[in-house]
């Protein structure tokens, strides 16, 4: 009896989210020690059996910039995860995410270590986080060396070095997944199976809408595509990827670019600040995406299935603590699908959803504040579907295919913009 209740009675200590928490367990309760001002999970039994199941997964990390902290802050809340490394060429990049998430433990090389780093053979995965100039030689490095790949978008600047990361990939069988985040998110993949199967009928209109508010800081447009329009390959490629991956990566006909600068700030770099873009398809598809850099109002998603007999909208409220080395932006986004049975409409999201209803009128609650508002679980989404592939369990659900006419479309919309008429494909 003594040693049964002994045995009840002694701690089990677990790490977890990269060494930042320690749980400890008396019997059913369960408390926390030692813990970094992170991300904390208390887990009970039945997760402490199935996580000594779970192979650990060990993840390196390249580049650390803005984007970094929110990958990061995701690998904490995926059990068996573990931070190998971190690499930047800005010692004082590694220090702040370091001091951000307490991961002083976590060691921090320059990229000429990359390598030697690669040879570890506890080494899993890497998630290629750097300037975009440098994804496809730093994912082809690792890929090469029998690593699993995270690569925010896109994997490369043109179509040959796109299609190189995966030959690559294919070639070392190893995983690759590009941070497309709209694929992940609920009501985005409720309008791609709505769009699927037939609830709508014939698709006619496809129309995209992306607002950002404030602009961009005059050193990250200096960082973007300074040889083409960044509007289109920084901004618009998601609006453009998530048409090519509703469409199942069908080509286009044709494709029409107009632009503008409106801003005396954007005129200096040439930097375009709103753009319209038509493309027609052979299945008689016309799709329109409308970008612009600023916006004075909030974040807008909206998600609705217009039919003769139903209405529906579908929200998803998302928030996310804000960083203090990430810029925010207020953001617009609309999606409409129109065909001859109905419609879908993807829309605004807001901070909640109480709407107040007066005599003197109607009001409700602000827009979500940025991207990262809207899309927080998306991310989250995104780097479990890739350590899911990592362990074997799922298959990339970023193809090739897509990822390669998303970039053709882009390079004919640029070569649109800069001779300012129709390209055929």
């Amino acid at each position: 009896m003594f040693a049964r209740n002994f045995k009840r009675i002694i701690p089990r200590v677990v790490n977890l989210s990269c060494g930042l928490e320690n749980v400890v367990k008396y019997g059913q309760k369960s408390f926390t020690r030692n813990i970094a001002p992170a991300s904390i999970r208390v887990v009970r039994y039945s997760q402490l059996r199935e996580l000594d199941e779970l192979k650990p997964v060990n993840i390196g990390v390249i580049g650390c910039g803005r984007i970094a902290q929110v990958h990061i802050k995701n690998l904490f809340n995926i059990r068996g995860v573990n931070l190998h490394w971190l690499v930047d060429n800005k010692t004082e990049n590694i220090e702040q995410i370091q001091r951000y998430f307490c991961l002083q433990h976590v060691n921090g090389y320059n990229v000429d270590r990359l390598d030697g780093l690669l040879d570890d053979p506890s080494l899993d995965g890497v998630l290629v986080l750097s300037s975009t100039s440098v994804h496809t030689e730093q994912c082809c490095q690792v890929l090469k060396k029998g690593k699993a790949v995270f690569v925010e978008k896109p994997a490369g600047e043109t179509i040959q070095d796109i299609s190189h990361c995966f030959e690559t990939a294919e070639k070392q069988k190893q995983v690759l997944v590009t941070g497309y985040n709209r694929r992940f998110d609920a009501s985005f993949q409720e309008l791609y199976s709505s769009f699927h199967n037939g609830s709508i009928g014939k698709p006619i209109f496809i129309k995209l809408t992306s607002r950002d508010c404030p602009r961009p800081s005059i050193e990250f447009l200096k960082s973007c595509d300074q040889e083409g329009c960044n509007l289109i390959s920084d901004m618009a490629i998601h609006d453009i990827d998530t048409l090519v991956w509703l469409t199942k990566a069908e080509q286009p006909e044709s494709v029409f670019v107009q632009t503008h600068i409106h801003h005396p700030d954007m005129v200096a770099g040439g930097w375009e600040d709103a753009v319209m873009m038509m493309l027609k398809y052979t299945s008689g598809i016309i799709a329109c995406i409308d970008v612009v850099r600023e916006s004075k109002y909030g974040y807008d998603i909206r998600v609705e299935d217009n039919t003769e007999f139903n209405q529906g909208v579908i929200q998803h409220i998302h928030s996310m603590r804000k960083s203090p080395f990430l810029y925010h932006r207020m953001q617009r986004f609309d999606w409409i699908v129109f065909g001859d049975q109905g419609q879908l409409t993807v829309g605004p999201c807001r901070t909640t959803s109480l709407r107040r209803d007066k005599a003197s009128g109607s009001t409700t609650s602000n827009l979500q504040y940025s991207f990262l508002d809207r899309f927080e679980k998306a991310y989250k989404n995104e780097l479990e579907h890739f350590i899911q592939c990592v362990r074997g369990k799922e298959k990339s659900s970023v193809k090739k295919d897509e990822s390669l006419m998303t970039w053709l479309i882009i390079e004919k919309a640029l070569e649109s913009w800069r001779n300012k008429n129709v390209v055929y494909f």
